[in-house]
């Protein structure tokens, strides 16, 4: 009996040591799934990680642009304006282009930051001016008020040492159309009656600039009505009128502004103008087309700079000048005025019209015959 139970006994312990030699560890416990909480939180931790990273980018891209604006303004000598800025008017004073910038030199402090020193300097049609202002630095304190027949007509029609290539565009300004204009003193109310005039009659006129669109315009009309011309030179507009009110000419070229803007207006008859369409400030005046002539002259103006005055002085002068010309008084006082502004006046725009403009006037001299270069 002792020994049965010893055998049971160590049967057991054999079979237990059998087992644990040959088989397998038990495999761990399956992981219980994550409770509805853990899940919420992960996704919760996403985003405020996906957050943090937009709101990192958005600084950094921040901080580029205020960097990038740092450049900009460090780009502007430092203080600049630190004094007024001289601007050149190739003509006297007195005449429409003198008193336009007068006008608009009242608003110059305030959008300038300092005050225009205007400096009238005229003769030659401008050219004298313009000449000269090939020595002045690009520093952003000279500027001058240029019209397109200063490039366009003067270098084909006179010898002059500049180019348009010389000088770098701020901003256009006005758009003159140019007038044949007589007294009150002649008698003459209408153009047919100038042509019957002009046929029996020898035509003292006076214009501005030899070589000036003035000229141009009016030597191209007379010589299709095969006139007589005494052609007088004049430095200015105001010049210009003052001769005309003595009588010393009887007609003259003029634009709308020259008139208006004189104490006696109502002593000049304008015959003619020589634009595409009637302008506004004389809508019974009639075109040089509508009367058989295929003509079509007008004055634009813009302010210019040395070439060599960086971007970042003509972008500040351009931001300056455009509000003058866009506040509410002064824009009322130049179109009181006669002047009409420009709708495309940027430093490119300005600079485009201007290149496109030499090309085909310097064309149209040449088919006139009047071309002297």
């Amino acid at each position: 009996m002792k020994k049965s139970s010893m055998l049971c006994m160590a049967l057991a312990v054999s079979a237990v040591l059998i087992s644990g030699c040959g088989s397998k560890p038990a495999p761990a416990p399956t992981q219980a799934p994550a409770p509805a909480e853990t899940k919420a939180e992960q996704k919760k931790e996403e985003q405020t990680k996906e957050e943090q990273t937009k709101e990192e980018q958005t600084k950094k891209e921040e901080t580029t642009a205020m960097s990038e604006a740092a450049k900009e303004e460090k780009a502007l000598p430092d203080g600049y304006p630190k004094k007024p800025i001289k601007i050149i008017v190739p003509w006297d004073a007195g005449g429409g282009t003198d008193v336009f910038v007068r006008t608009m030199a009242t608003g110059a402090e305030k959008y300038l930051g300092q005050p225009l020193n205007i400096v009238n300097r005229g003769g030659a049609g401008g050219t004298i001016a313009t000449t000269e202002f090939l020595k002045e630095k690009g520093d952003g304190y000279s500027v001058i008020f240029e019209a397109i027949g200063v490039f366009s007509t003067q270098p084909k029609m006179n010898s002059v040492t500049y180019k348009a290539e010389d000088f770098k565009p701020i901003i256009g300004t006005t758009v003159d159309p140019i007038m044949l204009v007589t007294t009150t003193q002649t008698g003459i109310k209408t153009f047919e009656e100038f042509e019957e005039y002009a046929k029996n009659n020898t035509v003292n006129f006076g214009f501005t600039g030899t070589g000036s669109l003035h000229q141009v315009a009016n030597y191209a009309l007379f010589g299709e009505l095969g006139a007589d011309v005494n052609g007088i030179n004049y430095t200015g507009g105001g010049e210009l009128l003052a001769a005309m009110m003595g009588n010393h000419v009887q007609f003259g070229s003029l634009h709308p502004v020259n008139i208006m803007s004189y104490e006696d207006a109502d002593t000049f008859v304008p015959l003619l103008v020589f634009s595409n369409e009637r302008i506004s400030q004389y809508p019974d005046v009639p075109t040089a087309k509508e009367m058989g002539y295929n003509f079509d002259f007008e004055v634009w103006k813009f302010i210019a700079a040395p070439k060599d005055t960086p971007d970042e002085i003509i972008d500040y002068l351009y931001d300056g000048f455009n509000k003058i010309l866009s506040d509410p008084e002064v824009k009322n006082l130049l179109e009181e005025g006669g002047s009409e502004m420009m709708d495309h006046n940027t430093p490119k725009d300005v600079e485009e019209k201007l290149m496109n403009n030499v090309e085909q006037t310097g064309k149209l001299l040449d088919e006139l015959g009047l071309s002297q270069n």
